[in-house]
């Protein structure tokens, strides 16, 4: 069953401008914007959970993992675009 979040987005979808809806009203629902960059920035200083590498044209996420031995905390990017 759809949640109220959903329902709501497609009620506003309905009017929509002819060219359709820009990033700004995904915004309004809790969208966020992925920053787009043309190197690699450092996982564990970068302060989003996603970046768009525009030089590969691929999005990345950033993935942490905690050694359960040393309570060590490691960071790096994962691509998560198809192409």
């Amino acid at each position: 069953m759809p949640s109220d979040l959903v329902l709501t987005i497609a009620q506003n979808r309905l009017n929509a401008e002819p060219a359709g809806n820009d990033h700004r009203f995904l915004e309004l629902y809790g969208g966020k914007e992925v920053p787009v960059q043309f190197w690699e920035p450092d996982p564990l200083t970068f302060r989003c959970e996603y970046y768009y590498n525009a030089r590969l044209n691929e999005l990345f996420k950033r993935i942490c993992a905690e050694c359960h031995i040393t309570g060590r905390v490691d960071c790096y990017w994962k691509k998560i675009s198809v192409y």
